[in-house]
């Protein structure tokens, strides 16, 4: 029984059929890597967004649904709008995070297709509100208007703790913003 097998493997269709089994064992570590990669990192997760108007009110929040690659610099993820004009439309982003500094470009989904812009910011060393976040970035959100016309508005991201996220699944993310000190007076 061992001299067929170590027959088999050792004809071309054994070997063929190993180098096979090799490749989908190195493609399934290379996928196990990659996930861990983007998943277990400071950058990953859920982030909240402000976006303030000209009277430095919040006028629009989003959460990021962000999954940052230690090895590639890259980030994918979606967003999605909770409050403001806009609410509840969607959008898929990608970028990269070079140092302590954010890149994103995001496109905007369904009939929301044609809003798209960037943003960039970045991270603060200290986040002011540690209790409710993990990470604080400061940035600006830049987009082009239907005349031509570029737009800039100051942006705040913060990374949700697990506690802040559980809150905004349990009581809703208007909940969250009207009982948080850091938005509820800045509200529009």
């Amino acid at each position: 029984m061992i001299d067929i097998i170590k027959n088999f493997f050792t004809s071309q269709w054994g070997g063929m059929i190993s180098g096979l089994l090799t490749s989908a064992f190195i493609a399934l570590l290379k996928l196990v890597s990659d996930y861990i990669a983007t998943t277990k990192n400071e950058y990953s997760g859920a982030w909240v967004d402000a976006v303030y108007g000209k009277d430095g009110k919040i006028e629009k929040v989003d959460i990021w649904k962000l999954r940052y690659n230690n090895h590639t610099k890259k980030v994918k993820g979606r967003v999605k709008r909770y409050y403001g004009v806009g609410k509840d439309k969607e959008w898929k982003c990608v970028g990269e995070i070079l140092g302590d500094k954010f890149y994103l470009i995001y496109e905007g989904l369904g009939c929301y297709y044609d809003h798209n812009g960037c943003a960039t910011a970045k991270r603060i060393q200290t986040c002011e509100y540690s209790d409710l976040f993990d990470m604080q970035a400061n940035g600006q959100y830049i987009k082009i208007d239907d005349y031509g016309n570029v737009q800039s508005v100051k942006i705040t991201f913060f990374k949700l703790s697990k506690g802040s996220l559980k809150l905004i699944k349990k009581e809703g993310m208007e909940a969250f913003l009207k009982n948080t000190e850091l938005y509820k007076d800045n509200l529009k």
